[in-house]
């Protein structure tokens, strides 16, 4: 007994036995688990599993987000409409994490300055919703953790509701310690959990609550019983069942996927896959937002597509009536403002007296347009070191080896996991920051005064490492699959070109490892924002550089199967060997047939597209 009340009880109970108590009017919930969403498995298959071992009432706890809930209500109600789902989500906050219910919206958090227990408690409450202490004594993220954790006495100053006593993966004298924290406040409900990040974590605890629960679907109902107390936790494996029951999970996790989810902050809000759409952007072939809808159901039937990125001009722009469309169609939507022709596609011209404080304007004002229109996120700029000078040269006269040297990493810098660290920054020397840096910083603050959505910003790959990525809350980056950038660090140490020895292909895929390697360490999600390849035969080697720019475009040869083979090369390395959260193809079209374009002049698909909408259909986390 526990001040008079009676002591957590865990049931030890059969799958035939758990079907009995349903017909009995008894809810079967399984409170804690994760999806594709933030670190656990595909939501398909979390529900699938939890349905067939009998649960009847489902909430998936991702963390700091609750994206998944609009698809996992949607797959439930038409698959399982026997089944019952509540809105959770597991917030980290600056002691430890915290189990919400019954939310309305999301409970953003700042990773940099994490909220107080106390105020994501109130923020529960506010949305009518239940605020369940996880994992209490979790060595590294329990709020009574041993080290760095709240004292036990809190407990009575924090208002929870319930407490999540049993926990799949702690051992029993963690979960037992739980005792002293319902003694003093002995009002909380009782839960036990799997916490599954795979689903063969799944099928350890549940809890049963009731009985005569008339409606599985009456959150009213289900609440009123919790708080009453008159739960039960079931127990449907003993420890020594549990890892031969997880064993086939842990060598998924770990062999096939785990590694490089640990290392990619994977599924955070699912994988976007998309085409950057420049028709209106560059002022190619302009069309109206009719035509554009039509173009666009076609696109997203034959190329397996989820988002479009689309770039907004000034002084006139269709983006946002496509932006529109694109979301009427279910598209996410990443825009950009780009500010290369400011006087508009009738004289479309570049000005090369634009300044860093003119494209502040113009970035404010489309981000109060992105706002209106629902964009879903917003990068505040692009490769703007290229777009925007101070010496009066166009963006191609930039774009030369004498522009890009000015940007090459340190040998510190090169290696995974140092890159971001006070150490990498030695390594530069006496090397002066970029002035994008300090731009983006205060940029990026202003933007959110006007734009409450994700923003992010579409960074050159010479830039990434002068990205202030801590403001942002995802790391976009233009990435080609090329070799082309070597030449720029060919001062640098010996060790990093004998390393880069080999065909195009190889040093290509080098160098795009170690970028995307430096770009995981923020632990934010990471989408290429740019991924393409030009229809000629040495496609790899000729990079993002413009051929139509080049002296001697002629040499170039049109080759269709060059671009798509280019394509197939890069997707069987991020399928296998990297995880990014995105992936942006470029370009929908182009005006001339040996670019970037996935169309031909008479607007036939290229053979890439085949290619590329293989990838996105089978491309999974």
């Amino acid at each position: 007994m526990i001040n008079g009340k009676e002591a957590p009880r865990v049931k030890r109970i059969s799958k035939e036995e758990l079907e009995e108590l349903k017909n009995e009017g008894y809810v079967i919930f399984s409170s804690h688990n994760h999806s594709n969403f933030s670190d656990g498995a595909d939501y398909h298959e979390v529900i699938d599993t939890l349905v067939k071992f009998g649960v009847n009432l489902i909430a998936l706890t991702d963390h700091n987000n609750i994206r998944v809930a609009k698809h996992a209500k949607a797959y439930i109600k038409d698959k399982y409409p026997e089944c019952g789902y509540l809105i959770g989500e597991e917030i980290s906050s600056n002691h430890g994490d915290v189990l919400a219910y019954g939310l309305q919206n999301e409970i953003p958090v700042d990773e940099e300055e994490k909220p107080s227990v106390k105020d994501v408690i109130e923020a529960i409450h506010k949305q009518g919703g239940l605020a369940v202490v996880a994992h209490p004594y979790h060595p590294g993220e329990g709020i009574f953790r041993t080290f760095g954790g709240l004292k036990n006495s809190k407990i009575k100053n924090l208002n929870f509701d319930g407490i999540e006593f049993y926990h799949a993966d702690l051992p029993p004298f963690l979960n037992y310690m739980c005792s002293t924290l319902l003694k003093l406040r002995p009002q909380m409900f009782v839960l036990g959990s799997d916490d599954a990040h795979t689903v063969h974590q799944i099928g350890r605890y549940f809890n049963l609550i009731g009985p005569n629960i008339g409606d599985v679907h009456n959150i009213d109902e289900i609440f009123n019983t919790l708080k009453q107390g008159n739960t039960t936790v079931l127990e449907l494996m003993g420890w020594t069942a549990r890892p031969f029951h997880m064993l086939p999970g842990f060598i998924d996790l770990l062999f096939k996927k785990g590694l490089k989810r640990i290392n990619a902050f994977a599924g955070i809000y699912g994988l976007f896959k998309g085409i950057h759409f420049q028709h209106e952007s560059l002022g190619w072939n302009p069309i109206t937002p009719q035509e554009f809808k039509v173009l666009l159901q076609q696109i997203i039937q034959t190329m397996n597509i989820n988002t479009i990125r689309l770039d907004a001009m000034r002084p006139k722009t269709n983006a946002y009536d496509f932006a529109l469309v694109a979301k009427e169609l279910g598209l996410n939507v990443i825009l950009n403002p780009k500010f290369v022709y400011p006087r508009g596609l009738e004289n479309p011209q570049l000005d090369r007296s634009l300044t860093y404080d003119d494209f502040e304007d113009f970035c404010l004002n489309h981000a109060q347009r992105a706002q209106d229109a629902g964009v879903d996120i917003f990068c505040i700029g692009n490769e703007l070191t290229l777009e925007l000078s101070d010496d009066k040269s166009g963006h191609i006269e930039r774009f030369n080896p004498e522009f890009f040297t000015q940007f090459t990493p340190s040998l510190l810098e090169m290696i995974p996991g140092l890159g971001t660290t006070r150490l990498a920054k030695i390594g530069k020397g006496k090397k002066k920051e970029h002035k994008i840096t300090a731009y983006l910083e205060k940029l990026s603050e202003k933007v959110r005064e006007y734009y409450d959505g994700m923003v992010s910003y579409a960074s050159g790959a010479w830039e990434i490492r002068e990205v202030p990525w801590k403001n942002f809350d995802i790391i976009s980056c233009n990435l080609y699959f090329s070799d082309i950038f070597l030449e720029f660090i060919e001062d640098f140490p010996k060790l990093i070109i004998k390393i880069l020895k080999g065909s195009p292909s190889s040093r290509a895929a080098h160098l795009f490892r170690q970028n995307i390697q430096y770009l995981k360490t923020f632990k934010k999600p990471v989408i290429i924002s740019e991924l393409g390849f030009q229809t000629v035969s040495n496609s790899i080697c000729v990079g993002p550089m413009p051929v139509q720019y080049h002296k001697d475009f002629d040499r170039f040869e049109f080759d269709e199967s060059a671009q798509a083979q280019a394509f197939a090369e890069v997707f069987k390395l991020l399928k296998k060997d990297i995880f990014v959260n995105g992936v942006i193809i470029h370009e929908w079209s182009d005006h001339i047939d040996k670019g970037f374009g996935l169309t031909k002049l008479d607007n036939t698909q290229k053979l890439s597209c085949e290619v590329i909408s293989d990838f996105f259909k089978t491309w999974k986390i």
